[in-house]
């Protein structure tokens, strides 16, 4: 679907203030979604249309916290298959979810542990 001269306006605009928001750079903006920094320019250039649900997710990636489940997610137990279709229609476990599929795909933040001097 191609946006409209007015729609892709708005959206420059919309992927501009959700990276200010969070107080990141563009390089940082992409390297917690996983995408080409010249992605997230295009977004913010209006060449490319955004990825909705990515720009929902960036700020929970900027503050290193994960989204909150539904209450009936953390309530009941799922099977496999009743989970793969509630991630499908609720947007908070949706979002939770890859909160945590794109986090995985990380390596872990290394610890910042002073140096010991050899004697």
């Amino acid at each position: 679907m191609r946006l409209s001269g007015e729609e892709l306006k708005k959206q420059c605009l919309r992927v501009e203030a959700v990276r200010q928001a969070c107080k990141i750079t563009q390089e940082e903006a992409a390297r917690l979604l996983g995408i080409a920094k010249n992605t997230w320019v295009r977004w913010e250039s209006g060449k490319f249309q955004a990825d909705g649900l990515k720009l929902e997710l960036l700020p929970h990636l900027a503050r290193y916290k994960c989204p909150q489940l539904c209450r009936p997610f953390r309530e009941k137990a799922f099977s496999g298959v009743r989970m793969a279709e509630h991630i499908l229609t609720c947007r908070d476990c949706w979002l939770a979810i890859h909160y945590l599929a794109v986090v995985g795909k990380k390596p872990p933040r290394e610890k910042q542990v002073p140096l010991k001097r050899l004697a």
